[in-house]
């Protein structure tokens, strides 16, 4: 992520945290996953960037398999958690996430 933000390069980073919120479902962290995803496509669409079909297909079967699992109270909590997150800060909880696994 830091390599990624040094260079500007916004959405490799991005990318990252996607892969990441993909890491907490699989692990089934997926209120985690959900967060992680809403910080992702919020600053995709502060940023401006509109990514490959390929990917925002990625990202609905993500909170497709999110909203089958949570209920809506937990799913809307951890959703506006996400969109309330800065890039810095994403990042930075999406590293602490890997660090933390097994």
């Amino acid at each position: 992520m830091t390599l990624a933000r040094s260079l500007g390069d916004a959405f490799l980073g991005l990318n990252l945290r996607g892969e990441i919120a993909n890491l907490a479902v699989a692990t089934r962290d997926t209120e985690w996953a959900v967060t992680l995803r809403s910080a992702e496509m919020a600053l995709q669409k502060q940023l401006g960037i509109l990514l490959p079909p390929m990917y925002r297909v990625e990202d609905e079967e993500t909170i497709g398999q999110a909203r089958a699992v949570l209920n809506q109270e937990t799913f809307a909590r951890a959703w506006k958690r996400g969109q309330g997150m800065s890039l810095e800060e994403a990042g930075a909880r999406a590293l602490d996430q890997i660090s933390s696994l097994p």
